[in-house]
């Protein structure tokens, strides 16, 4: 039991930063020029693709900061950081540059990456990689829990969108705006105690 709860207090804010409800409205228009079969098609592969390269980032992150000999302190108030500004950006979003007009079936670049495995992921995958409080499995096990719903969730999102509308989907992106913001406030209190120690 303890086991599945830490999987979970991992899994959470990784989840709320993949963001899947507020891709739906970004990814509509990108996949708009394709038939509703082709573009099922198109989000199975990105969000498998996205797969690849957070598991990439989460065999490799670690060796990478090992290298940098970072403490645990910093860790925490790194991860808060980033937590911090990604909350912000959902609580006051600005115009996403990600919306095109271009008919060019999407291959990895944008959705994959940098939409769906995105800075603020990867780097948590990073950090979560190189805590040796964190045994392996069980961050490996947390970035599957947060990948599989936000998969199921943008491979339907030609129907969300519709269902949603785009008030709906900013109703979401807030709500998800402040989970992200207090897990942050969390991690930097952390991360400055354990500094003072």
């Amino acid at each position: 039991m303890e086991t599945v709860s830490l999987i979970l207090s991992l899994a959470l804010p990784l989840f709320v930063i993949l963001d899947s409800f507020g891709l739906v409205g970004i990814l509509a228009p990108i996949i708009k020029h394709f038939n509703p079969k082709k573009q099922t098609q198109i989000l199975r592969r990105e969000t498998f693709f996205a797969l690849i390269i957070m598991l990439f980032f989460f065999a490799c992150g670690s060796v990478f900061l090992n290298a940098l000999d970072v403490s645990q302190a910093t860790i925490q108030l790194t991860g808060g950081i980033i937590f911090l500004f990604f909350a912000l950006g959902l609580l006051f979003p600005t115009n996403s540059p990600a919306q095109t007009d271009s008919t060019q079936e999407p291959f990895l670049v944008p959705i994959a990456t940098p939409l769906i495995a995105g800075p603020s992921c990867l780097a948590t995958i990073v950090l979560y990689s190189h805590n040796t409080e964190l045994p392996a499995h069980i961050v490996l096990a947390a970035i599957f829990v947060a990948w599989l719903p936000s998969a199921i969730i943008l491979i339907f999102t030609p129907k969300l969108s519709k269902i949603l509308g785009e008030t709906g989907i900013k109703v979401l992106e807030q709500i998800m705006g402040l989970v992200c913001l207090m897990i942050s406030v969390e991690m930097i209190l952390n991360g400055i105690t354990s500094f003072s120690l």
